[in-house]
């Protein structure tokens, strides 16, 4: 195995050496500097360049190619690098050896299946077909800016975006597409494919109708390109944030049993394998991002914290970070990536200041707070420590389960522990009187 990928990195690179200043600016997929961190840039440019104007749509269609690493024929691939000019020799006769006809069996256990012949598609899983498809597809790109020079297109390997001011001439270059996908054996599957149309407001038009071999592109509201949920409007990215912190909660609830953990080691492995996940594509939404969507996010961490240090889901966020000696998640974000401060997180941060402002003092001489030893690893008291510096130990008799303070709850529902304390009571004494 080792051998075959070593194989595949040798041919890979001796391609690039010979083809790679060929392979037009709107590749970016496996492309040294290029990644989705610059396809997603320029979408978005060009999407709040012309929103800029008022009354100027973009109109948009993400193609959606039928699994084109696995179907594309062989001989197209071996045809483009002809056309390219890779001359007859060794490199060309490694490749032919490669992309040669093959036969399998499978075996499910019970029976050997017939022979299957293999004669499209390339291996996935090496540098090679990346590199091969790569070179595949610049007659299309090309073809593409021959043919419809208004229209635009930005591709990742096999992610295709066409684009333009007019819907005539996206219909232009979805023309082209099937005229190149004829000749090259791909398919594009038009039920997945979508267009958007970028505006500030309003209704579609009548005429705003595409198609692509006689099937009719859907119209859709937002499209999730590359990772991101890039919304109509091109900000307000509610939805994107939305998805990525239920990704996150999710990659938190796989970590187990947190509570075994250093405090330390655990706020690293949130970093690591928590905090990438929740912020993907956040620079390109920062900006326009609501007061809701900044909690959301700042939610994410807290949750993880407070399985970290068995307290209940319903104590308040601004304890939970005194006790853990953190930061909130934006603001983390914000610092690390270099962010602006934009209004919204200036509003942000004024609510979290005046939260922490109004914490009683009293919880600042609790035991979670003036003791280290419950953050270090198997800390049998752990919970005892922060339950107690968090809301003390009555809501063991209270009626009232949630978090509470002694005062913001009906008079005919407290226990008899918040009639005695009430609000006057400190914070140490009250749960003293619990004890």
């Amino acid at each position: 195995m080792l051998f075959i990928t070593m194989y595949a990195k040798i041919i890979s690179r001796r391609l690039d050496e010979h083809f790679g200043p060929l392979i037009p600016p709107e590749q970016h997929g496996f492309r040294p500097g290029r990644s989705v961190n610059t396809a997603i840039p320029v979408l978005l440019q060009a999407v709040r360049e012309r929103l800029a104007v008022p009354r100027t749509p973009l109109y948009v269609v993400y193609i959606d190619f039928t699994k084109a690493f696995d179907t594309i024929p062989r001989n197209h691939v071996l045809r483009s690098l002809d056309e390219l000019g890779l001359s007859p020799g060794p490199l060309l006769r490694l490749i032919r050896s490669v992309l040669a006809e093959n036969y399998v069996k499978l075996n499910d256990g019970l029976q050997l299946s017939n022979v299957i012949t293999q004669n499209t598609g390339v291996l996935q899983g090496d540098t090679l077909s990346p590199m091969l498809f790569i070179l595949s597809t610049i007659s299309l790109i090309n073809r593409l800016q021959t043919a419809c020079p208004t229209t635009k297109l930005i591709m990742y390997a096999d992610d295709l975006i066409v684009y333009a001011h007019s819907i005539e001439g996206v219909q232009a270059a979805l023309n082209e597409l099937d005229s190149w996908c004829q000749t090259s054996g791909l398919q594009v599957n038009a039920s997945k494919s979508k267009a958007m149309k970028f505006r500030r407001g309003g209704p579609y038009k009548r005429t705003d109708n595409l198609l692509f071999q006689g099937s009719p592109i859907e119209f859709v509201h937002e499209y999730t390109y590359l990772g991101l949920i890039i919304p109509s409007n091109a900000k307000g990215f509610t939805n994107h944030i939305r998805s990525r912190c239920i990704k996150a909660l999710r990659a938190c609830y796989a970590i187990r049993n947190p509570r075994a953990l250093s405090l330390k080691t655990a706020l690293e492995l949130f970093r690591l394998k928590v905090e990438p996940i929740a912020i993907y594509g956040i620079k390109y939404a920062w900006e326009t991002l609501t007061l809701t969507s900044l909690e959301h996010l700042d939610s994410v961490k807290a949750s993880f914290l407070k399985r970290t240090m068995s307290i209940a889901r319903n104590s308040p966020n601004r304890l939970v970070y005194l006790l853990a000696d953190t930061q909130q998640l934006t603001i983390d974000i914000m610092k690390s990536l270099s962010l602006p401060l934009t209004e919204n997180m200036r509003k942000h941060v004024a609510i979290l200041e005046t939260k922490q402002i109004n914490v009683e003092m009293d919880f600042f001489f609790t035991p979670g707070m003036n003791q280290n030893a419950w953050k270090e690893s198997n800390s049998p008291m752990r919970h005892v420590t922060t339950r107690y510096s968090i809301h003390g130990f009555h809501h063991l008799i209270c009626k009232t389960k949630r978090f509470h303070d002694a005062d913001d709850i009906p008079a005919y529902v407290k226990c008899v522990v918040c009639l005695v304390l009430g609000r006057t009571t400190s914070w140490n004494a009250r749960a003293e009187q619990d004890l």
